[in-house]
C-alpha cells in the first residue's frame, strides 16, 4: 500500500512538472527500484521534496478559500488533526472495529477532528529498506503538517513511531493501543507515549478450556511465522510450563496452511487446540489472522480457543480476551484528553486493559458445552434464541388477543343484557314522562347544535302542529312561529348559546288549525369539555289562556284606570275650571277691546291686529287645556312612545297649578338636565303625576300656610335609569299604613275610595318601573317613580 502511495506520488510530481507550474522545476526527487531476490519486493527510496513544491500547495489552498469565498478569520474553532498509524494491512476486521471506535470517542468532545491514516504493512515487507524508505516518505509527506496526536495501532506501529518519531512528528505525543504490557516494556517508550496496555495472557483461557472439557489430555497449540506471531508463541510456550503435568502440549509452528489443516484434522477428541495468532504461515504467505482462523476452525474436529475478540465467530469456541471496541474506545479516549489540552504525564490511565469472557454460542452447541458451566458474566455472541425467545412477543401478543376477545365477548354481551335493561328502564320512564309532560300540557324537546336536528315529544310537536314523523331542524322551528316573533326567538337563543346560559322566551305560533297559541319556552345549553355549546334542552307548554287572562286582567285594569282618571278630573274641576276661565276671559276682553278701536274716527290697524293676535292666543291656550282634558277622559289602549319625563312632569304642574295655588302650597321644582327618554304612555305617567300632587296638598291641608311644601324633582338612576319625585311636608305615612298603602280599597281618607294609588303602582310596574314611598327624616313623605331609561340620551333644552 506505501509502495504504491509513493509510486503515485512520483508519477504527481512529474505532471506538475510538465504542466510548467513556477517552482516547480526546483524540485528535485529520486526513485531507485530494485527487485530483492528472495523476496520480490519492490524497494524505492527517494529525497526530500524541496520547499518550491510546499509553496505550490500552499498558494493552491489559498486560491481555493478565495473561490470559495472562505475568509480564515470566519473559522469558528481550529480544527485538530489525527494521524492513525497501523502496522498492518486496512483489510484485517480487528484494524476496521478498532479504527471505528477511536474516531468515535476521539470526536466525543465535539470538536472537529481530522483523522489521517497510514498502514505500514511491514508484516509483509519486514526489512530495513522498506523501513527507511517508509520513513522517508512519511517525512516528505507530513513535512510542515502539524499532527497534534499520533495513535499507534499495534506493538508494530509503535515500535516504528519510536525508532522514526523525531524524523517527522517531532514532539508529538504518541497513544498507542492493542500493546501488551510485556511488548510496552522492551519498548521502554518515553513518557509522552502513552496508553492502556493488554495482557492477552493464555493461561486463563487455557485453564478454563481444560475445566470445560475434564477429559481432555493433549493440548495443540496453533502459531504463524511472523514477528507478531513470534511473540505471540513465546508467551504460549511460557504459560503452558503452568499447566497441569497430565496435560500434553505440542506446537503446531511454521507449518503451511494445507499441512496444518490436514494435521488438525486427524486429532483424537480428548485433544484442545488454542490459537495464538497466525499472521504468516510456514510458506510466507500472509493472512488476516480472522481468515486464518476460518480455514483452521473449519478444518478442526475438535474444540478451537484464542484470546483475541476478532476470532469470535470466525471458529473458536471463546476464551478471556481484550475486544477491540474497547480497546479503540480507549484509546480515542485518552486522545480526546489531549486534544482537550491535558498533559500526557497528567494522565492517570489503568495499569492494564481489562478482559472479558466471550463465547460463540453456535460452537458450544457444536460441541455439546453446557451454558451453565460457564463462568459468571460471560458474554455469549451470535446466540440463537430459542422458540420461545424468538416468538415470545407473538405468543404473549396472540394470548393476550385471545384473553381481550374473550374479555371483550364477555363485556359486550354484559353491555347487551345492561343495554336491554336500560332501554326498557328508559321506555318506561319516557311513557312517564309523556304521561306526565300531557298531563301538564308540556312538550319536551332537545336541540342538537352540531347536527342541526331538534327531537320532540308528541306533545311538543302537536304544540307547534308538526307530524310526528317530519324531522325538525332550527329553521322549520322558527317557520312556526309568528313573523313578528321570530327574531326575538332567534335572539334568545343566540344568545343563550354565547352564554352557556339558560333563557326563557314567550312568542306566538300559528297552528295549522288557522288558530294562533301563545307558547312559552325554557331551555339550558349544554357544554362540552372545552366549554363549547353542543346541545339545548328545554320544554314549551301553552300559555294561551293566560294569554287571554292577561289580556282580560289589562283590559279591567285599563277601565279601573280610566275611572279613577275621571275621578281626578272631578278632584281637579275647580282647577280646570280657573285654567279655562283665564283665557276665555282675556279672549272676552281682547274682543271688547276690539270693538272700541273699531268705534273710533282713526283707526290704528297695528293696534287691532295684535288684539286680534292675542284673541287667537288665548283661543289656543283653552284648545290645549281641552284636548288635556280629552286625553284623560280617552278610552283608548296604553300607547307608550319615547318622551323626556320633565316634559311629562310640567304638564301635570300646569293642570294642578290652580289646586296648588287653592291650598296655599309652596311650589319648588328641580328637574335635572340631559335625563335619558323613557318609553311610557303620556297620559297614563301623567295621571300617576297628578295623583300624587293633588295626594300632597290634600295631606298638608293641617298644616300652617307658611308649611306647605311641595317639592318635585327629577335625577338619573345610577344611569339605570329616571327617578321622579314628589315630596310633601305633611305628618308623613305611619309604619303600619305603609306597608298597606297600595292595596287597592285601602285609604286613610274620609271620602277616598282606595283605589288611586294601587292603580297608580299598576301603571308604573307595567312600565317596567317602580313606585316607592319613603318617610322624609324631618317630616312628610316622598313618593318616588323609577322608570327604565331608553338608550338614547334627550337634551332637554
Amino acid at each position: 500500500m506505501a509502495v504504491t502511495g509513493l509510486l503515485n506520488w512520483a508519477k504527481g510530481s512529474r505532471a506538475l512538472r510538465d504542466l510548467g507550474f513556477p517552482g516547480h522545476s526546483q524540485v528535485e526527487f529520486s526513485v531507485a527500484q530494485s527487485i530483492r531476490p528472495n523476496s520480490g519486493r519492490l524497494a524505492t527510496g527517494f529525497s526530500r521534496p524541496l520547499p518550491a513544491y510546499t509553496k505550490i500547495k500552499r498558494a493552491g489552498l489559498v486560491g481555493l478559500t478565495v473561490l470559495l469565498g472562505i475568509s480564515p478569520a470566519t473559522a469558528a474553532e481550529p480544527v485538530r488533526t489525527v494521524l492513525i498509524v497501523y502496522g498492518e494491512s486496512r483489510l484485517s476486521p480487528a484494524i476496521m472495529v478498532g479504527d471505528e471506535n477511536i474516531r468515535s470517542a476521539a470526536q466525543g468532545g465535539g470538536q472537529p477532528v481530522d483523522f489521517l491514516t497510514e498502514f505500514l504493512d511491514v508484516g509483509r515487507f519486514a526489512d530495513e529498506g522498506y523501513e527507511a524508505l517508509l520513513t522517508d516518505f512519511l517525512r516528505g509527506k507530513y513535512q510542515g503538517k502539524h499532527i497534534d496526536v499520533v495513535v499507534a495501532g499495534g506493538p508494530t506501529a509503535l515500535r516504528f513511531l519510536l525508532r522514526h518519531r523525531e524524523q517527522f512528528l517531532s514532539g508529538t505525543p504518541v497513544v498507542h493501543a492493542a500493546v501488551t504490557s510485556a511488548q510496552l516494556k522492551a519498548l521502554s517508550p518515553p513518557p509522552d507515549v502513552v496508553g492502556v496496555p493488554i495482557d492477552p495472557d493464555p493461561l486463563p483461557t487455557l485453564e478454563l478450556a481444560l475445566r470445560l472439557h475434564p477429559q481432555a489430555r493433549r493440548l495443540v497449540l496453533v502459531t504463524g511465522t511472523s514477528a507478531w506471531d513470534l511473540d505471540v508463541e513465546k508467551q504460549l510456550r511460557q504459560a503452558t510450563v503452568m499447566l497441569p503435568r497430565r496435560i500434553q502440549a505440542d506446537f503446531l509452528a511454521n507449518l503451511p496452511m494445507t499441512e496444518l489443516q490436514e494435521r488438525l484434522s486427524l486429532l483424537r477428541s480428548d485433544t484442545l487446540v488454542f490459537v495464538g495468532s497466525f499472521q504468516r504461515d510456514g510458506a510466507g504467505q500472509s493472512f488476516v489472522n480472522r481468515d486464518a482462523i476460518v480455514q483452521i476452525a473449519s478444518a478442526s474436529t475438535v474444540p478451537v480457543y484464542g484470546s483475541y475478540s476478532s476470532y469470535v465467530g470466525a471458529g473458536i469456541v471463546g476464551g478471556y480476551m481484550c475486544t477491540f471496541e474497547a480497546m479503540g474506545r480507549q484509546a480515542g479516549e485518552i486522545v480526546q484528553r489531549l486534544l482537550n489540552g491535558e498533559p500526557a504525564s497528567a494522565l492517570f490511565l489503568p495499569a492494564i486493559h481489562r478482559s472479558a469472557l466471550i463465547f460463540d454460542w453456535r460452537q458450544l452447541q457444536r460441541f455439546g458445552i453446557n451454558e451453565k458451566a460457564l463462568p459468571q458474566g460471560s458474554i455469549l455472541e451470535y446466540r440463537q434464541p430459542s422458540f420461545w425467545e424468538t416468538y415470545c412477543g407473538r405468543i404473549v401478543t396472540a394470548i393476550v388477543v385471545v384473553l381481550l376477545q374473550a374479555l371483550l365477548i364477555a363485556l359486550l354481551l354484559l353491555e347487551r343484557r345492561l343495554r336491554r335493561q336500560t332501554s326498557a328502564e328508559l321506555l318506561d320512564s319516557e311513557k312517564r314522562m309523556n304521561l306526565a309532560a300531557n298531563a301538564v300540557g308540556v312538550g319536551i324537546w332537545a336541540w342538537n347544535v352540531g347536527r342541526d336536528d331538534i327531537w320532540a315529544t308528541p306533545q311538543a310537536r302537536n304544540l307547534y302542529g308538526i307530524g310526528e314523523l317530519e324531522s325538525i331542524n332550527f329553521e322549520r322551528f322558527l317557520n312556526t312561529l309568528d313573523v313578528s316573533d321570530r327574531e326575538q326567538a332567534k335572539k334568545a337563543v343566540a344568545v343563550a348559546l354565547a352564554s352557556n346560559a339558560g333563557f326563557e322566551t314567550q312568542y306566538r305560533v300559528n297552528h295549522p288549525d288557522g288558530k294562533n297559541r301563545w307558547v312559552s319556552m325554557q331551555g339550558q345549553v349544554e357544554s362540552d369539555a372545552a366549554g363549547q355549546a353542543v346541545s339545548i334542552v328545554g320544554v314549551s307548554h301553552d300559555i294561551t289562556a293566560r294569554k287571554l287572562a292577561e289580556q282580560a286582567a289589562e283590559q279591567h285594569r285599563d277601565e279601573m284606570v280610566r275611572m279613577a282618571r275621571v275621578g281626578l278630573v272631578g278632584q281637579l274641576s275647580g282647577s280646570i275650571a280657573h285654567e279655562l276661565n283665564q283665557p276665555l276671559s282675556a279672549i272676552l276682553a281682547n274682543a271688547q277691546a276690539a270693538q272700541r278701536l273699531l268705534g273710533r274716527e282713526a283707526v290704528d290697524q297695528q293696534e287691532i291686529r295684535d288684539t286680534l293676535q292675542d284673541i287667537v292666543d288665548d283661543d289656543q291656550r283653552a284648545v290645549e287645556i281641552i284636548q288635556r282634558l280629552r286625553s284623560l277622559f280617552n278610552r283608548g289602549e296604553s300607547q307608550r312612545q319615547p318622551l323626556h319625563p320633565n316634559e311629562v312632569v310640567r304638564d301635570a304642574l300646569k293642570l294642578a297649578h290652580n289646586d296648588i295655588v287653592t291650598h296655599q302650597v309652596s311650589l319648588e321644582v328641580e328637574l335635572a338636565d340631559e335625563l335619558p327618554v323613557v318609553a311610557v304612555d303620556w297620559v297614563q305617567l301623567q295621571q300617576v303625576l297628578l295623583n300624587l300632587i293633588v295626594n300632597a296638598c290634600e295631606v298638608m291641608v293641617e298644616n300652617e300656610p307658611a308649611t306647605r311644601k311641595l317639592k318635585v324633582r327629577t335625577w338619573i338612576n345610577e344611569g339605570r335609569g329616571v327617578i321622579i319625585e314628589v315630596t310633601d311636608t305633611g305628618k308623613g305615612v305611619p309604619a303600619g299604613v305603609a306597608a298597606r298603602l297600595f292595596e287597592s280599597f285601602f285609604t286613610t281618607k274620609t271620602n277616598g275610595m282606595g283605589m288611586g294609588l294601587a292603580i297608580s303602582r299598576s301603571i308604573i310596574d307595567a312600565h317596567g318601573g317602580r313606585l316607592s314611598l319613603v318617610n322624609n327624616s324631618e317630616r312628610g313623605a316622598a313618593f318616588r317613580i323609577s322608570l327604565p331609561a331608553m338608550e338614547v340620551p334627550v337634551n332637554d333644552h
